[in-house]
C-alpha cells in the first residue's frame, strides 16, 4: 500500500469523523429538547458539563510523564526513572484523592437545591405515576381499618386516586 494510499484513507476517516460529530451536534439538541424539555435538558447539560470539566483534573502531568519516563528507559537512567515514577504516581494519586474528598463534600451538600434541579423530583414523579398505574390495573384494594371506607368495587375516579395513594403509601411507606 503506497503513501498517498495511506494519507488518503487518514483524510477519508478524519472527515468522516467531523462529518458525524457535527450532524450529531446539529441533530440531537432539537432532539433531547423535545423528549426532555427546556428544564430538563438544561439540567442535563449542566450535569454533563461539570462531569466533563473533571477530566482537566488531569493538567497534561501524565502525558509529560509518560514522555519523560519514555526517555529516561531509553537512556538507561533507571535511578532516576523510578524516581520519577514514584513522583508521578504520589502526586496523581494526589489530585485524585483531593477530587475524590471534594466530590464527596459536594455530594453531602444540597447541591440540587442550591442550583434549583428537578430531575429526580420528576423522575420520583413519573416513578409513583408508573406504579399507580401498575396498581390500579391490580384491581380495587380491600376494604381496612382507617382507610375511608374505599371497598370492592368502587371505580370511580376519586376511588381509583385514593387506591393508588393507599398502595403506593403500602408500598413506600
Amino acid at each position: 500500500m503506497g503513501i498517498l494510499t495511506r494519507i488518503v484513507k487518514v483524510m477519508v476517516a478524519l472527515l468522516t469523523s467531523n462529518v458525524v460529530n457535527l450532524i450529531t451536534k446539529l441533530l440531537l439538541p432539537p432532539i433531547f429538547l423535545y423528549i426532555y424539555g427546556t428544564t430538563l435538558y438544561g439540567e442535563w447539560l449542566a450535569l454533563s458539563g461539570a462531569v466533563a470539566y473533571l477530566s482537566t483534573l488531569n493538567f497534561g502531568i501524565q502525558t509529560y510523564i509518560t514522555q519523560d519516563l519514555t526517555v529516561r528507559y531509553q537512556r538507561n537512567d533507571l535511578e532516576r526513572y523510578h524516581l520519577q515514577q514514584s513522583t508521578s504516581l504520589r502526586v496523581l494519586l494526589g489530585i485524585l484523592g483531593t477530587a475524590a474528598v471534594v466530590c464527596l463534600v459536594v455530594f453531602t451538600l444540597p447541591v440540587q437545591n442550591w442550583l434549583r434541579l428537578t430531575l429526580s423530583q420528576r423522575v420520583t414523579e413519573r416513578d409513583h405515576h408508573v406504579e399507580g398505574h401498575r396498581i390500579h390495573a391490580l384491581g380495587p384494594v380491600e376494604r381496612h381499618d382507617g382507610d375511608g371506607g374505599v371497598g370492592p368495587g368502587d371505580f370511580g375516579e376519586g376511588h381509583a386516586r385514593h387506591r393508588t395513594t393507599h398502595r403506593l403509601s403500602g408500598l413506600f411507606g
